[in-house]
């Protein structure tokens, strides 16, 4: 379990980080945007904020592709935890009805050994019962 934790805080921590840089790059875009608004008049700093708007277009993909990258993997590996413990589980499980099995057979051995003695009881009760009877 304490695997699986430090895997979700990892995995949070790099999709912080990866969250900020798109939310930076988000930012970054409505400020180049706002500027080149401003600048309709002027096609050489337009051309100029083109092309930093596809270099900052370019780090977001990055980030995103990263964080989807990341989470993916994370993801693999916890299914993979998880498959590992519900094998480990299913040891314990397989192990644990095979003792109760055993169990199962020797109570009723035990019951049979039981009834046998009754009945050797019972016999002996009425061989007893015979005997005295023949005496008196």
């Amino acid at each position: 379990m304490a695997a699986a934790n430090e895997d979700i805080e990892a995995m949070n921590s790099m999709n912080s980080t990866n969250l900020n840089t798109l939310k930076q790059a988000l930012n970054r875009l409505n400020e180049l945007l706002q500027t080149v608004t401003a600048s309709l008049s002027n096609p050489e700093e337009i051309q100029k904020l083109a092309l930093e708007i596809e270099d900052v277009v370019f780090q977001a993909e990055n980030a995103a592709r990263l964080l989807a990258s990341e989470a993916a993997k994370h993801t693999t590996e916890m299914i993979n935890n998880a498959i590992a413990s519900v094998n480990g589980g299913m040891i314990i499980v397989n192990s644990t009805a095979s003792a109760l099995r055993k169990v199962g057979e020797d109570v009723k051995i035990m019951a049979d050994l039981l009834g046998e003695i009754d009945r050797s009881t019972h016999e002996q009760a009425k061989a007893i019962q015979e005997m005295n009877e023949s005496i008196e």
